[in-house]
């Protein structure tokens, strides 16, 4: 019973988070991108998202060498346990967007065999 009670928050959690980002993808990300609405984003294009793409992946990799590099100034049992939420917090957030990423990927070949079969 609980292990059904923990998977059924799972479950709402990631619908929650993949249609939070759905909503920003498909109504203010592409419409902000083409020009149809402006959405308050950096980039007014294609390449300019691509450019602030780029940008916040170096930013993001400035953070995490920056946390690193304070942790380690830290008394040391402190610093080695934020480090470890902090990982166990990435880790699975990080999860979440590997799932959504996972469903979202067309597959390169569809098996002709199971379109057969449930065919009318």
């Amino acid at each position: 019973m609980i292990q059904n009670i923990k998977l059924f928050f799972a479950r709402l959690r990631q619908l929650l988070f993949e249609r939070r980002l759905n909503t920003e993808i498909f109504k203010r990300i592409f419409p902000h991108i083409n020009q149809e609405q402006g959405c308050g984003y950096a980039f007014m294009s294609k390449l300019d998202f691509q450019k602030t793409l780029l940008r916040e992946g170096q930013r993001t990799h400035e953070a995490l060498d920056e946390l690193e590099r304070t942790t380690e100034a830290m008394p040391e049992a402190y610093g080695q346990a934020l480090r470890f939420i902090f990982y166990r917090d990435l880790q699975a957030r990080l999860a979440m967007y590997q799932r959504l990423a996972k469903r979202e990927v067309q597959p390169k070949h569809y098996d002709l065999r199971s379109i057969a079969t449930r065919a009318p």
